[in-house]
């Protein structure tokens, strides 16, 4: 009867062993998927930052601000440059937007877009570049139809705009 009792109270003991090896498995892997998600939003924002670091260094909004007001007087190298510019920042919302139909991020990009679209796809060569370059998000249909439905609902921009709305608000 001793060796029974010693016996019981060994798999009691391993059986408290295994579960809190459970529950400090089941906490690591919690921790490791919040570590994997900041990293995830932090690709994010380094996708942006290297957005602005090119909108900054290289002239691209005094080239955008050209593609809306004279798109007929791009050059070549202007077009490819706008070509690079609109696919980075496609590139960023596909995975943003990924990434919230996977539920590894907390809001849904295509909101954002659905306020900057206006002026982003507004003049004539930005909606040129996205009837050609559509097929790059046939993986992100909610991205393609909030883009869609914003050409479609306004008209061609023939003046970049929103820098007269900010200045009119000086």
């Amino acid at each position: 009867m001793e060796i029974s009792k010693a016996n019981d109270w060994m798999q009691l003991i391993a059986s408290v062993a295994v579960l809190i090896s459970i529950l400090l498995l089941a906490q690591e892997l919690r921790q490791n998927n919040t570590l994997a998600e900041a990293e995830m939003v932090n690709d994010i924002y380094k996708g942006w930052q290297e957005i602005d670091q090119l909108n900054f260094e290289s002239g691209a909004m005094a080239l955008f601000a050209k593609s809306v007001e004279k798109p007929e007087e791009l050059t070549d190298a202007e077009i490819m440059q706008l070509d690079a510019w609109f696919t980075m920042i496609m590139n960023v919302y596909s995975r943003q937007s990924l990434m919230y139909f996977r539920y590894e991020l907390a809001y849904d990009p295509t909101e954002n877009l659905s306020r900057s679209a206006r002026w982003l796809f507004g003049g004539r060569f930005a909606r040129a570049w996205f009837s050609t370059n559509s097929d790059m998000l046939r993986n992100d249909p909610k991205t393609f139809e909030v883009i869609d439905r914003e050409i479609k609902a306004n008209p061609v921009l023939t003046k970049f705009d929103y820098a007269d709305e900010i200045r009119s608000r000086l």
